[in-house]
């Protein structure tokens, strides 16, 4: 047998233990020893244009924090900063100074343009007429945008492996 309740019959029932959680759940300390007035000019001070409407204690309480939250503190004192930050957790950076690395006792002069908010790096090295341009995206090598071009002939390099093994090569 099975017992069909009507939509909504359960909604009371609900608001009140919704209401009942509430009553039990501590206030912070500080607005807690507050007046309703104060805690009013404390809500006007924060912006808070409706706290006149707010009648109860736990209202203009909530309404003050839900205020306060919204507006989190900037983690990091400069952009500069926050570049360094991503970089330390770039996983795109250390693959392309291990390559720059390896080419540099071969002759190529190369260098790196580092995007740290999307964690791409782009290695640029020449040797002469050759070119090598080495992309990584996210710590992976992006086969589409990489490319060894000598004179008139271009290449695409599969990966960094075969990038070390076609530069890897004094040049003549």
């Amino acid at each position: 047998m099975t017992t069909t309740i009507a939509k909504g019959t359960l909604k009371p029932a609900a608001a009140a233990r919704t209401a009942k959680a509430a009553q039990r759940t501590p206030l912070p300390a500080d607005l807690t020893k507050m007046t309703i007035a104060q805690l009013r000019e404390l809500a006007v001070q924060r912006g808070l244009s409706t706290s006149t409407k707010l009648t109860k204690k736990a209202q203009l309480i909530a309404a003050i924090e839900r205020v306060t939250d919204t507006k989190p503190a900037r983690k990091f004192a400069s952009l500069a900063a926050e570049a360094e930050t991503a970089l330390a957790v770039s996983k795109s950076a250390p693959k392309a100074n291990a390559l720059r690395d390896f080419l540099a006792p071969y002759g190529w002069k190369a260098s790196t343009e580092i995007n740290p908010g999307e964690d791409v790096v782009v290695l640029t090295a020449q040797r002469g007429t050759e070119v090598l341009s080495g992309r990584w995206v996210a710590g992976r090598w992006s086969y589409h945008d990489s490319l060894y071009t000598s004179g008139d002939r271009k290449r695409k390099l599969l990966n960094a492996s075969a990038a070390r093994q076609l530069c890897g090569v004094a040049a003549e």
